[in-house]
């Protein structure tokens, strides 16, 4: 997308009205919360670079001195994806959700699971159902799934990039794509309602639709999972069944 670059003047509502953001603008006056203050810097840096965009919040006169800082913060959160990694809450998160599990196990999807959710076709795989390994091997193939699904959500975005469409996300947001295609595989993610509007920059519809994504009559068990990570997407609070985990990477 094409950064504007008429707008001298950041006092008004004329970015507001171009950006069709004036009512959320509106909302989070009155109810000045993460969730808000995350989309609207989205909606923000869909035409303006960082800095115009801090200077449009600093320049406003009808907005509290304590909510300039909620959205200044917000907006310094949105990274280019080329940068990131993911972070020590990410990895955390998918360990809580896949669960630790040392001995091999089939699914009924014709593979063979072992560890943090670590799968294989059965044909191929090199475990046999029952086998046994250490946390020290788990670790090796969780850190080298991360890793597959990570370089797969940057791959997506330089994809983009060459097409001209730039986006940013917070590191929330990227350890949510990243956890979403460690579950899915990237190219199954990539084809969802859910990344088409992350690639229209479109956050708030974009967050709407984790919370169906890849779930189905087979996988009713996802809806809990996706749940917390719609909540991790906007930097809302997380709250996990098992609050504790062991032996990071």
């Amino acid at each position: 997308m094409e950064y504007l670059k008429n707008y001298n003047e950041f006092n008004d509502d004329l970015i507001l009205e171009e950006l069709n953001i004036k009512s959320l603008f509106n909302s989070f006056k009155d109810n000045s919360n993460k969730k808000l203050a995350t989309v609207l810097a989205c909606g923000l840096l869909t035409t303006l670079p960082t800095q115009k965009a801090v200077n449009f919040i600093e320049l406003r006169n009808d907005i509290k001195p304590n909510q300039k800082e909620i959205l200044i913060d917000a907006i310094n959160k949105y990274k280019d994806p080329s940068t990131l990694s993911l972070s020590h809450i990410g990895l955390n998160h998918i360990k809580k959700e896949e669960k630790l599990k040392l001995k091999a196990y089939k699914l009924g999807d014709n593979k063979i699971t072992i560890g943090y959710g670590h799968a294989e076709p059965i044909e191929s795989s090199n475990y046999d159902i029952g086998d046994e390994i250490d946390i020290k091997e788990a670790n090796r193939l969780l850190n080298q799934d991360i890793n597959i699904a990570s370089e797969g959500i940057r791959r997506m975005f330089n994809q983009w990039e060459k097409e001209g469409i730039y986006i940013k996300v917070t590191q929330n947001q990227f350890d949510v794509l990243v956890s979403m295609a460690f579950n899915m595989g990237i190219s199954k993610l990539r084809k969802t309602r859910f990344i088409k509007k992350i690639k229209e920059n479109q956050i708030d519809k974009a967050s709407m639709l984790i919370k169906t994504t890849g779930i189905s009559k087979k996988r009713p068990g996802l809806k809990l999972r996706r749940g917390r990570e719609y909540n991790l997407f906007v930097d809302l609070p997380v709250t996990y069944p098992n609050d504790e985990v062991k032996n990071d990477i």
